[in-house]
This record gives C-alpha cells, sequence and structure tokens, in this order.
C-alpha cells in the first residue's frame, strides 16, 4: 500500500478504500424481530452494546506494526485518522511478538466521565469524539482522551466469534463489553443492557447481535447494505403524535425522489421536529397518508425522524399524489423497483442533480452562508435535509451535528 509509506501526518484525511466493506448494520426493534433473525442459523449469539461511537478499522502489517486507522466513511472508503489512533491510549503501536497482519474494527468514543470537562462547550460525546479524531493537530486530539474498543478482527483465519475476542485480548485490545447467549436469552441480554446503560461510562443506542460461527456468518453472507449475521436491536427513540400538514419530495444525488412528513413541530429527544421521512414509495401507499392526519412520529437514531403510522386520517381523507415530475428538473418520474420495495426516480438524473448541487451552492455562496462548499451540500442533499435554496432556512444545527465532517 503506497500510502502508508507516508508518515501518519502526512497522510491524514485522505481516502483510504476499505480491504472488506464495512457494512452499516439492519435495525430491529422488539425481541421477536431479534429472534425470527437468529432462527436462521446453527449456534450460539455474540451479544454486545452498541457503542454510539465511531466506526474505525484498524491494519497491523505482518511485523505487528500499527500502519493505518480509518474511519468507516461510506463504508467502502473512509478517510485516515492514523496519527490520532496512535494518540489513544490502550490502543497497542506493537502487537506482541508472533502476531500481524491482522485488522481490527472496532469503536472510537469519548467515556462520559472524559466528557463532563466539556459539558459546557459541547452538546454530545459523540460529535465531540467525531471532531476529535478528524482534528489535524494529533496533540490536541491526545488532550480529548479518547477511547477505542475493538469489537471485530477481520481475516484472522478464526472458527467463531468467542475465539476472535480472546485473540484481541490476548493481542493486548480493548474490547468492547460482550456476553454470549442462546436463541432463548436473547430478550434477557437485551434488558441487562438497557437497564446498566445508566451505570455505564460511555453512551449506548441500543445492542449489537453477532452469529457465533463463522462458518454459518459466511453461509447466510450479506446484502449490498448489511451483513445477515447480525442486527441491532436499538432503543426505542422518543416518539410522539402529531398533525401531517403536508409532503414534500427531495431528490437525492443519485436521483431518487423521496417523501417528507412536513409536521407541525413536536419536541422529541430534546430537539424540535418538523419534518419526518417517508421511506420509499412502498411504505409511503402503505401509511395510506391523508392531509391533516394525526401521525406517531418516532425518532429512531440516524438524522431523520419517521413516520410510523396514521393514528387518525385527515378530516377530508385527502390522499398526497405521487409526482409524474421531478420536482428539481421537471424531466418525467419513474417507479422502479428495487430490494427494498418500489421507488421514485428522476428518469435524467444526471443532468438534474449536477444542475441542482450547482444551484444549491451558488446560492450558499451568493448569500454568504459559510462552510457550504460542494462536499458540504452534496453530504446534506444526501441527508435528505437539502432540496432547495429554502432548505437552508429550515435545517436545525441538531440535525446537522450528525453527518460526517460537521
Amino acid at each position: 500500500d503506497d500510502a502508508i509509506r507516508l508518515p501518519p501526518a502526512k497522510r491524514f484525511g485522505s481516502a483510504v478504500r476499505h480491504a472488506r466493506p464495512m457494512l452499516s448494520l439492519d435495525k430491529a426493534y422488539s425481541a421477536e424481530e431479534v429472534e425470527s433473525w437468529a432462527a436462521k442459523f446453527e449456534g450460539d449469539i455474540l451479544v454486545m452494546p452498541k457503542l454510539d461511537g465511531i466506526a474505525c478499522s484498524i491494519r497491523y502489517d505482518k511485523k505487528g506494526k500499527l500502519v493505518l486507522a480509518a474511519t468507516r466513511g461510506s463504508g467502502t472508503e473512509g478517510e485516515d485518522i492514523t496519527a490520532n489512533i496512535l494518540q489513544i491510549a490502550g490502543v497497542p503501536e506493537r502487537l506482541p511478538k508472533g502476531n500481524g497482519g491482522l485488522e481490527v474494527r472496532g469503536e472510537v468514543h469519548m467515556a462520559l466521565s472524559v466528557f463532563e470537562r466539556f459539558k459546557g462547550e459541547f452538546s454530545n460525546p459523540r460529535n465531540l469524539a467525531a471532531g476529535a479524531v478528524r482534528n489535524k493537530d494529533s496533540s490536541k486530539s491526545k488532550a480529548f482522551g479518547l477511547s477505542f474498543g475493538a469489537y471485530d478482527l477481520v481475516d484472522g483465519g478464526l472458527a467463531s466469534e468467542r475465539e476472535k475476542f480472546d485473540t484481541l485480548k490476548q493481542l493486548g485490545l480493548p474490547t468492547v463489553d460482550h456476553e454470549f447467549v442462546d436463541r432463548k436469552g436473547i430478550a434477557a441480554a437485551f434488558e441487562r443492557f438497557a437497564q446498566r446503560r445508566s451505570t455505564l461510562d460511555y453512551e449506548i443506542d441500543g445492542v449489537v447481535y453477532r452469529a457465533d460461527r463463522i462458518d454459518e456468518q459466511e453461509r447466510l453472507g450479506s446484502t449490498a447494505h448489511h451483513p445477515r449475521f447480525a442486527i441491532a436491536f436499538k432503543f426505542q427513540g422518543d416518539s410522539g403524535e402529531t398533525t401531517l400538514l403536508d409532503v414534500e419530495w427531495g431528490v437525492s444525488r443519485t436521483g431518487t425522489i423521496t417523501p417528507m412528513a412536513i409536521l407541525q413541530p413536536i419536541e422529541l429527544s430534546g430537539a424540535m421536529v418538523s419534518r419526518a421521512g417517508l421511506h420509499n414509495i412502498t411504505q409511503f401507499r402503505a401509511l395510506g397518508l391523508t392531509q391533516g392526519a394525526r401521525v406517531e412520529v418516532t425518532r429512531r437514531g440516524g438524522v431523520i425522524p419517521h413516520v410510523e403510522r396514521v393514528v387518525k386520517p385527515g378530516p377530508g381523507k385527502k390522499k398526497f399524489a405521487i409526482p409524474e415530475q421531478c420536482p428539481a428538473c421537471g424531466s418525467p418520474a419513474e417507479i422502479r423497483q428495487k430490494r427494498d420495495g418500489e421507488f421514485l426516480q428522476c428518469s435524467k438524473p444526471r443532468q438534474c442533480i449536477t444542475a441542482r448541487l450547482r444551484e444549491l451552492e451558488h446560492f450558499a455562496k451568493v448569500i454568504d452562508i459559510q462552510g457550504f462548499g460542494p462536499k458540504i451540500v452534496a453530504a446534506v442533499v444526501d441527508a435528505g435535509l437539502l432540496s432547495s435554496p429554502a432548505d437552508y432556512y429550515r435545517m436545525q444545527l441538531s440535525d446537522l451535528v450528525k453527518l460526517e465532517r460537521l
């Protein structure tokens, strides 16, 4: 790897392609969902808390020297943070003699006891950890006292998760808290972590389950989005009822046209929410939304809250139409079948998206909105927060701080 020949400080922030994609996890919101997932394989289940931090990959060369560390990024490509990972206490710069050629994956996070020192200046430990790990000055990054917890060992040729965790400990790497259960222990394990949540020295937003046997993991395989052998049982975010005022259709950078609910503002998890995701055409139709309907909205991690169900239809039962044209460029809109259901798509995405991103960048420049260059505009468009210049005035700080680079 040519990039590794450069000293860590020189290559900081540069793109790193992951040897194996760092996929996100499929999510469950009930023990029943996890139990039906677990019925698809044999053997025990690894259970660990889902740390609310920054996923990261650390590579050790054949001699056991830490040579590369990168953020998860898009899953296929992250950014080089080697210089700052070397500053984290507990992450060995060298593995014990005779070990090497390994990739360790885990979570960079900030202990709540450490966050106490910065509480007045920063809103939460995750955002502070995300900023600290990307600080170009590694001495400043070190001053934030970050922690690392390993949860995976890639290509070690081991037969089970038990063996992986034993190996990680022998190598001197700090690991995430974990236990092993059988199918009957799934719900109880979740309860144990949920009850301990308030006493832990780190933030968790759920519990992760993973098949213990590696042969079963290989048999189950992965989708393009997530491994089939692992699942995250998320703690339920705040939910509440409010009135659906309108549906807006936003266009992503790939040309997918996604419905967004415009709501009577409601406070969830300490933030005012006035917009919520409606996923895709399949779910949009299934919800049966009408103007003025009472809807249940949940903030389940992520940037955009979601409409879960209609509590009571609107007074006139007036349905929302699916647009026939792309709202950004006026080209015909097409319904396309994908793995997760039907999606609305602009028929000329290339010309439409380029023109719109330019318009949004130009608007930010003309009215002097600081910091909205091409990369940030693209990221905010992808998150579904920015579709037209008017959206600049609707954005909330609490939405933006959850995005990469912000």
